[in-house]
């Protein structure tokens, strides 16, 4: 399965370290592949962890709003097993390395928490693209009304407009209604 990966880097290159407490890095290179023993994989516990669902937001439970540490690449796995947001496998092939680039990462968001956070946290950020991706994959209005709230450059009249398609429970609306009314 073709997903994303979230990776620190250093001097050396990109690695995990499956146990922050061990010291111990493992460093990947481009167009390598690595295996472990099938037996020993378990989810959480032991084996190549990546995004289940090709998501760079499912990656933030486990790097959280670390942004300018945090890498991403697009890998290949044997998947053993998934479990909500991550999957876990036996061989790992490392695709490429994406560069630390806001206007290309947000295109393996799917949800928008990424481009949310990541835009709160970057210094120099592509406010419009953002926007754009998240008029695009928030289904709920939820990164949309926030982002309405925190981002230096924000759209409000035409997010409103989407967050009345898009919010069907009325809680977002509802509170940009209040703390974005001098700009809707």
């Amino acid at each position: 399965m073709q997903t994303i990966k979230a990776f620190r880097k250093d001097e050396n290159g990109y690695y995990c370290q499956p146990s922050a407490t061990s010291g111990e890095k493992f460093y990947y290179e481009k167009g390598k592949t690595y295996t472990v023993p099938r037996e020993k994989v378990e989810l959480c516990k032991f084996g190549f962890h990546v995004s289940a669902h090709f998501d760079i937001s499912e990656t933030l439970d486990y790097y959280p709003l670390d942004f300018n540490n945090t890498h991403y690449g697009i890998v290949d796995l044997n998947v053993i097993d998934s479990c909500c947001k991550k999957s876990v496998g036996d061989i790992i092939t490392i695709i490429k390395f994406l560069p630390q680039d806001f206007s290309v990462l947000i295109n393996y968001d799917k949800t928008g928490k990424w481009t949310y956070f990541a835009a709160c946290t970057w210094k120099d950020v592509n406010y419009k693209k953002g926007f754009e991706r998240l008029l695009e994959v928030d289904k709920n209005g939820v990164w949309i009304y926030w982002a309405g709230c925190d981002w230096k450059e924000f759209n409000h009249k035409k997010a409103f407009k989407k967050l009345l398609e898009v919010d069907i429970k009325d809680r977002y609306t509802s509170a940009a209604k209040i703390n974005w009314k001098e700009k809707i």
